[in-house]
């Protein structure tokens, strides 16, 4: 029995070392069926995050996989076209040829306005559709320092954060070619008449000149600045030359009586007093709301007195010896 120990363990011994061969020739083809797993047709997929969707397909393609938006949301913090999320993760080894899908952001879900006063009507509309925003009232004014069809105000006002979709208030200028109209004849009339005419066509008076030698009636309009059948518009300024009436005619003292409206605190009150010699400012005075103005102005023909209230025309008041008769410019018409 002791001589077959050593037989046995020499047996023993080759066949571990027999195992351990094999052993090892087994896990080495396992590492080269990983090798050849990992570097035949798998790679990893790219970190995406924070970069523009553009260079994402460039770098998914240069490791021949393929891109898909999954979907679009807005993001304060990214810009437009930003990737936000990604499947499968960064450093995930996928097959060849496969879909990583992304989510990407739409931008800011709110714009700053810019500022549309001058521009265009029709560009500033572009400029807000461009912001994902839209005009959704247009009302027309006539300013006479901008072109026509320019914007004249917009709400909200430029700098100010809106929301996506919402809907912006313009004020745009009339187009002056749509609104001209000829200028009437204001030749032969009194100067009180011309004035109010001027104001009721929104003809602003520029100038008004004395002219002795006018061949006209003393106290009427001798030359007018368009010429009458002109083609003017709202805003267009206008030049009068007066004949003065003649040296000593006689003047008169009329009363000018007014009612401060009621409501609201003290307002200044300017009186613009319109004869047949000229036009010149005789009151501008605080007023209390409710208190009476009571005047005599000495005058010369035909007179009427202009009211402003904080320097905004307010009414005409048509001067008497005696009770003043009140009238406006809406009455007239």
């Amino acid at each position: 029995m002791q001589s077959r120990w050593p037989l046995i363990r020499a047996w023993g011994v080759l066949v571990a070392k027999l195992l351990l061969v094999f052993g090892g020739v087994s896990a080495g083809f396992g590492g080269v069926a990983l090798l050849l797993a990992t570097t035949g047709g798998d790679v990893p997929v790219p970190s995406l995050s924070g970069i523009a969707s553009e260079q994402a397909e460039t770098m998914l393609r240069r490791q021949h996989l393929h891109m898909k938006v999954a979907w679009r949301r807005p993001s304060e913090s990214a810009a437009a076209g930003t990737v936000l999320w990604q499947k499968p993760s960064a450093g995930t080894l996928v097959r060849k040829d496969r879909n990583v899908t992304i989510g990407v952001s739409a931008g800011p879900d709110s714009a700053v306005l810019p500022d549309l006063v001058g521009l265009p009507a029709r560009q500033a509309e572009l400029v807000v559709q461009q912001l994902g925003l839209s005009v959704g009232t247009r009302a027309s004014v006539s300013c006479a320092s901008l072109p026509g069809e320019a914007v004249v105000a917009q709400a909200p006002s430029a700098g100010t954060r809106v929301k996506s979709g919402s809907a912006l208030a313009l004020l745009v200028n009339l187009d002056k070619a749509s609104l001209a109209l000829r200028m009437p004849s204001i030749v032969g009339r009194r100067l009180p008449d011309a004035n109010r005419l001027l104001r009721q066509l929104q003809l602003p008076l520029a100038d008004l000149k004395l002219d002795p030698q006018a061949a006209a009636t003393p106290g009427r309009i001798a030359v007018q600045s368009p010429p009458a059948g002109s083609r003017v518009v709202s805003g267009d300024s206008v030049t009068l030359t007066l004949a003065p009436l003649a040296e000593g005619a006689r003047a008169k003292l009329l009363h000018f009586h007014y009612d401060v409206p009621q409501g609201g605190g003290a307002r200044r009150v300017r009186v613009v007093l319109v004869d047949e010699s000229g036009i010149r400012e005789v009151m501008s005075e605080m007023a209390d709301a409710g208190s009476a103005v009571d005047k005599g102005f000495t005058v010369q023909g035909d007179a009427v007195a202009e009211v402003y209230l904080n320097n905004q025309f307010t009414r005409e008041v048509r001067l008497t010896g005696a009770a003043p008769v009140e009238t406006t410019d809406e009455e007239k018409g």
